[in-house]
């Protein structure tokens, strides 16, 4: 009932939208207004259910994590914004097996160039850092990909109105040097004009396939990490400033080693919320 009650929050949340903003015919032009020196820190909070099954064995556990980011816009011209990215996170679980109870982890600094309607043109992620104590973090994997989503929204080329879509992409690469490649669908759900506030879904879908070989030991991943959100854009302001969403996850995870195959499914399903100032 619990994790039903998270997407059908989300899902109220658009109809209300849809049937309450004013004008839902007013057609809008959305724009990143940034300039070279902006500085803004996003913060961002999520819980996922987790549940997993090994040798026919169902067990539940939880994960929770809280963010905090810095975005400098170091550079604006010839219709580009480069935007370097850092932070930290705190991460906690329960009944997660091998997961540490509590833990923080280090963004290391990344540069971002992104053209004015958020759309990547390049990503420069910082070195890989493998975990010393486990060759075979798989979370490491995923994280090092996930820090490099870019900090500005792809917004359409031309003037919208409620109900328009349009879409965005991004490769983002794995330690080893393959890619996967996340996909984001938007839409205006509803414009605001006596606010002149946007509301922007996105439907984020990232495929994952991870394989780590060590030492004769190999462990993989493969599945998928969905997202779906809700934005609050300040149209006069041209930026993002709050957002919520609900997070699914699939995966399948596969360890052998010395001939022995052991395998765990893997299935979350959680909340996030975030800020921007």
């Amino acid at each position: 009932m619990r994790r039903g009650a998270h997407w059908a929050a989300i899902g109220l949340a658009l109809m209300a939208l849809t049937t309450t903003a004013g004008a839902q015919d007013a057609r809008i032009r959305l724009q990143h207004h940034r300039a070279a020196g902006d500085r803004w820190t996003v913060t961002s909070s999520s819980d996922m259910t987790i549940v997993f099954e090994q040798a026919g064995a169902v067990a539940e556990g939880s994960a929770s994590e809280e963010s905090t980011y810095q975005c400098i816009l170091q550079k604006a011209e010839d219709g580009r914004f480069t935007i370097t990215v850092a932070g930290k996170t705190t991460s906690r679980t329960d009944g997660l097996p091998g997961a540490p109870p509590e833990e923080e982890r280090v963004r290391s600094p990344m540069t971002f160039v992104q053209d004015t309607a958020g759309q990547v043109v390049s990503a420069r992620p910082a070195p890989f850092e493998p975990n010393p104590d486990d060759p075979f973090d798989l979370e490491a994997w995923v994280d090092y990909a996930f820090d490099q989503i870019a900090p500005l929204r792809v917004l359409p080329a031309g003037e919208v109105e409620a109900g328009d879509e349009w879409t965005g992409e991004q490769a983002l690469k794995l330690p080893d040097g393959s890619e996967v490649l996340a996909k984001s669908t938007y839409r205006l759900v509803a414009y605001d004009a006596a606010f002149r506030r946007a509301y922007i879904s996105e439907e984020f879908l990232a495929p994952l396939a991870i394989d780590i070989n060590n030492g004769g030991i190999r462990a993989s991943a493969t599945g998928q990490v969905s997202v779906t959100s809700v934005d609050t854009f300040d149209v006069q302001a041209g930026r993002v400033t709050r957002g919520r969403g609900a997070m699914s996850m699939r995966l399948t995870v596969r360890i052998d080693a010395m001939g022995q195959e052991f395998s765990i499914r893997m299935m979350g399903l959680g909340t996030r919320n975030y800020s921007v100032q």
